[in-house]
């Protein structure tokens, strides 16, 4: 539900179109980087450890991320609060977080398919750099 000047509006999230295989999303952080009503909102979804896109107008799903698996960070972990530092031109936007000891930053861009790999498409899934103190982007 969108709340404009202290008043109820008519827009609604969508749920991504995976039910199937995890339970409906529950959010609890928001950021975005872009201006009213245009871009995406991001939300955390701590159940099942990811970040969804949500196209500010719609309330469409724009995208979904999730760490990529192996990396040096193990998820969103106990994430405490968030940013969204807006991509120019054609970068894509940066995510950062930070849990009770630790600043971390990701990308927000598709995860490429190894070189000989099934061939599938992309999937959205950053790798996250872990800091001790923060740093410049």
């Amino acid at each position: 539900e969108r709340f404009v000047s202290g008043k109820s509006s008519d827009w609604t999230a969508a749920a991504p179109d995976d039910a199937a295989i995890r339970p409906a999303p529950k959010y609890s952080l928001i950021a975005s980087a872009s201006d009213r009503r245009v871009g995406v909102v991001y939300a955390y979804d701590p159940p099942n450890q990811r970040l969804i896109a949500l196209d500010k107008v719609t309330g469409k799903v724009a995208g979904q991320y999730r760490i990529v698996a192996g990396g040096p960070v193990k998820g969103f972990g106990d994430m405490r609060g968030a940013a969204v530092i807006h991509g120019s031109g054609s970068d894509p936007d940066t995510f950062l977080w930070i849990d009770g000891t630790h600043l971390f930053r990701a990308v927000l861009a598709p995860v490429q398919p190894p070189a000989g790999g099934s061939g599938a498409a992309a999937s959205a899934s950053p790798s996250a750099r872990r800091s001790a103190s923060p740093t410049a982007p």
